[in-house]
């Protein structure tokens, strides 16, 4: 098809996008990385500052976000990355360390947990090695990540939310947390960056044992459900919202967002370059779960081709044991035919000792008369007038 053709009338952005088999978002906070979580999809969050904004792009959170890519499969995103023909290869990924830092990488749903234990199976199985690692101040740093992006959210926006005419067009959150910063001092911002600095000494640490990426679910819970009455008049649930708590360890929470941000803020503050790679549906809730890779700077092609063999191994799976159960199911057609053709077998030889002994008791067409004279309906052949 290529990129020269005109593609259309008023639609033909989202023509294109479509063809593509890809959109670009932004990601500021898991902005590309949740949705694709949520939604099924590959997201790549890139190394900070490796897509230029450019002038038809607004940040509202310059220090945190990046434009990158989303795709419905990972044929458009590993494109620009060859993948190895035989996936099956169990020294595919030899050389290849993954750091788990455990109590983080283990603090989510259970459902989510055991689809990504499996995908930490399938990447071991290819040849990568895990590496337990220790990332110290991860909830600080989640903290210090939620004080820059409203401050910068609020350093951008304040024209608008001063003026209060403008200001009642934002929704009730947007309005209740840009209130909130306004509260704020300076201090606090640079309080952030000072979290953000010490955040970068210790991933750093963990990179200099040679680790290749580091692993985590992309979000812990599975997509919540929105309610009836939600998408008009918003939704407060507190059930849900107590429920979603437990993951936050004791910590001031900001609710839902923060809940789903969990593993978000060190690629956001360290500027690193994360992907999210579907995992296929829960086995009980049947929403899409995510697994992400965060790499080094500038390693977004390593991240692709780790992203590229899991999903590779995973459509595998999938298609073996769909051809199992097609085995199954025809190993059991089989017995079937073979209990059927039984009794076809003992139907034939009790016809044949039938008819021996109609001969001997005097012959098949007398015996087949008097049949006929005591029932004649047996006689009479229906399709016949």
């Amino acid at each position: 098809m290529g990129l020269d053709p005109f593609c259309g009338g008023s639609a033909s952005g989202s023509a294109a996008v479509v063809a593509a088999g890809f959109a670009i978002g932004s990601d500021g906070g898991g902005s590309i990385r949740i949705p694709a979580a949520f939604c099924g999809c590959v997201g790549l969050k890139p190394t900070f500052t490796r897509c230029q904004v450019g002038e038809h792009c607004v940040s509202v959170d310059y220090t945190v976000a990046d434009y990158g890519p989303m795709a419905s499969e990972e044929r458009p995103l590993y494109l620009p990355v060859p993948l190895p023909h035989n996936t099956t290869d169990s020294s595919l990924l030899k050389g290849t360390k993954l750091g788990v830092y455990k109590q983080w990488f283990n603090d989510c749903d259970p459902e989510v947990l055991s689809a990504c234990n499996t995908a930490l199976a399938i990447l071991v199985g290819l040849g990568a090695e895990v590496v337990e690692v220790v990332i110290p101040e991860i909830e600080l740093l989640r903290l210090g990540h939620a004080m820059t992006i409203v401050s910068e959210m609020y350093s951008t926006q304040q024209q608008y939310y001063d003026d209060v005419a403008f200001r009642r067009q934002y929704n009730l959150d947007t309005r209740l947390m840009l209130g909130v910063c306004t509260h704020w001092k300076t201090a606090h911002y640079l309080q952030a960056q000072k979290i953000r600095s010490r955040a970068t000494v210790h991933f750093n640490k963990v990179f200099d044992q040679g680790v290749t990426a580091i692993v985590t679910p992309t979000v812990p819970i599975v997509a919540p459900l929105i309610t009836g009455a939600a998408t008009s008049i918003g939704a407060s649930n507190l059930a849900q919202t107590s429920n979603i708590m437990k993951y936050m360890a004791g910590a001031i929470t900001l609710g839902l967002p923060a809940m789903i941000m969990k593993y978000m803020a060190g690629a956001n503050m360290l500027g690193l370059p994360a992907i999210a790679v579907p995992l296929g549906l829960g086995e009980h809730s049947e929403q899409p779960v995510s697994f992400q890779f965060i790499g080094k700077p500038w390693q977004e092609a390593t991240l692709l081709h780790l992203a590229g063999v899991l999903e590779a191994a995973l459509v595998r799976k999938v298609e073996g044991r769909e051809e199992t159960e097609r085995a199954s199911q025809a190993t059991t057609f089989s017995l079937v035919r073979k209990v059927e053709g039984g009794g076809e077998g003992e139907q034939a030889s009790q016809a044949t000792t039938f008819s021996l002994v109609r001969r001997v008791e005097g012959g098949e067409g007398g015996e087949q008369a008097s049949q006929a004279k005591k029932f004649p309906q047996f006689c009479i052949n229906p399709l016949v007038e």
